[in-house]
């Protein structure tokens, strides 16, 4: 059952059925990095202008208080700082573009996460 509590979540209207939350890579264990001193550090919003539309249907902000941008801030520099060792997520508009690939790429039917074997 979803609850949606009133001024706690708020789906924009031009978010598809489902969106995942976030990008971030793990460790063997389960943990993950956070914050992490990669160059540039900081959200620049300008790096991903080009995406920006179809982030803000595939990666919404769902927190009626904040911006998309906010939210955007946050996962970079919690997460996507951390990916920059990785090739293809070395900088700020490849970690926003790997994101927009991936859940373009993942099926959904009827509002149900489609896995094929």
């Amino acid at each position: 059952m979803l609850v949606l509590v009133p001024n706690i979540c708020e789906i924009p209207a031009e978010t598809p059925d489902w969106s995942i939350h976030g990008l971030w890579p793990n460790y063997q264990n389960g943990s993950y990095p956070q914050f992490c001193d990669g160059v540039p550090r900081k959200f620049d919003g300008k790096l991903i202008e080009s995406i920006e539309t179809q982030l803000t249907k595939l990666w919404p902000n769902l927190y009626p208080s904040k911006t998309a941008h906010s939210f955007w801030k946050h996962e970079w520099e919690k997460h996507g700082t951390c990916a920059q060792s990785l090739h293809n997520l070395s900088s700020e508009f490849l970690y926003f573009y790997k994101y927009e690939v991936m859940a373009k790429s993942i099926p959904v039917k009827d509002g149900s996460l489609v896995l094929e074997a």
